[in-house]
């Protein structure tokens, strides 16, 4: 699952920021389409048509300040890549975690264990404004696990060995996705 280097920019540059939200140049706020905690983007130039929409989760959590980890929920409709529902792990820290290619997201979900795996976060890396690495990496979901997400009481989420817990907050975001 290879994405494009518009996504790239679009994960890192243009996710709108929640009052707990990536620190630095987490860029202009929410695009068109999108409404409350939500974002939404389309772009129709013939053969390189994609929309993508998507929620906030806002932070997971647990950790401390040194590191935060964020996971939002995309619909993507790409020719290229096809149509599907991904998780996006972000990472925002003092130092790089890279993420590697492989199962490195694990979600309990009530108890109930998922491992996805993606690609890792070799092209989707920067530093912010503010000197903290950034990383995202990409995760396709079955619609199912993503309904289990909203159906939870309890979800902790292991992100290349970072444990974080979704708050009221992000079951909520998940809910209403």
């Amino acid at each position: 699952m290879r994405l494009s280097s518009f996504m790239m920019t679009f994960a890192l540059l243009a996710l709108p920021a929640c009052p707990a939200g990536p620190r630095g140049n987490a860029g202009p706020g929410p695009v068109e389409g999108g409404g409350p905690g939500r974002f939404g983007l389309s772009e129709g130039t013939g053969s390189g048509e994609f929309t993508i929409r998507g929620m906030q989760a806002c932070r997971l959590a647990g950790g401390d300040d040194s590191s935060r980890v964020y996971l939002y929920v995309l619909r993507m409709e790409d020719p290229g890549i096809g149509s599907g529902l991904f998780l996006m792990a972000l990472y925002e820290g003092d130092d790089w975690i890279f993420i590697p290619r492989g199962e490195t997201l694990a979600l309990s979900i009530d108890g109930r264990r998922i491992g996805l795996s993606g690609d890792g976060s070799m092209d989707f890396r920067k530093v912010t404004d503010a000197d903290l690495a950034r990383e995202a990496a990409y995760y396709r979901i079955d619609p199912a696990d993503l309904q289990a997400i909203a159906d939870a009481r309890e979800v902790t989420v292991n992100l290349h060995g970072l444990e974080r817990r979704f708050s009221e907050e992000n079951l909520k975001a998940f809910r209403e996705f």
